[in-house]
């Protein structure tokens, strides 16, 4: 889950992206959580990762959920299922850099979303520097870049990519061949 997620609706209250429904939408508002009141994944998580390990052309992504819902789900998508990405660990999730090392350390892929550190996202929240440091701490191998731009009036997607792929050039000291690996 991403808009329906606890976590999301935590961190959104009153800004940023509406929950479903929060708009004069007609979605019902249903708050998903991961985990069940013993603080293991819900079946119902377990019975989507079991689906997905079938499916080798879709990848796992890891929501919005709560740094802990977020370390449950890999764990359990690595270990049993072979699954491995992580969406956007360093916005809203709350995961620290060694968390994040040691889900890359695990083979999960660390998104880096250029709606995070562009400068003029309605969304920036990091300074490249924490990009820096996630690459040089998981390796270029582990890392991927996305937009994840869409939002209404958060400018173009293409635009915020070309952006961070420059930053990530001038700031970070990657090379051409660098940003064609991740």
């Amino acid at each position: 889950p991403t808009v329906s997620a606890l976590r999301h609706k935590i961190m959104h209250s009153g800004h940023g992206l509406a929950f479903p429904g929060s708009k004069g939408m007609s979605i019902e508002e249903k708050t998903i959580m991961y985990l069940d009141d013993n603080g293991e994944l819900q079946q119902e998580v377990k019975d989507i990762l079991a689906y997905l390990s079938n499916k080798p052309d879709v990848i796992l992504a890891t929501g919005h959920g709560s740094r802990d819902e977020i370390d449950k789900l890999i764990h359990e998508a690595v270990n049993t299922y072979g699954l491995r990405l992580v969406n956007h660990p360093h916005y809203m999730i709350g995961a620290s850099i060694d968390d994040i090392e040691s889900w890359a350390g695990l083979g999960c892929y660390i998104e880096l979303n250029a709606v995070a550190f562009v400068e003029g996202s309605r969304f920036k929240s990091n300074d490249i520097s924490e990009a820096k440091e996630m690459i040089r701490r998981c390796g270029l191998q582990q890392i991927v870049i996305d937009s994840d731009y869409g939002q209404k009036n958060n400018g173009s997607p293409v635009d915020g990519v070309a952006r961070l792929i420059e930053m990530l050039k001038s700031e970070c000291s990657l090379t051409d061949d660098d940003i064609k690996r991740i």
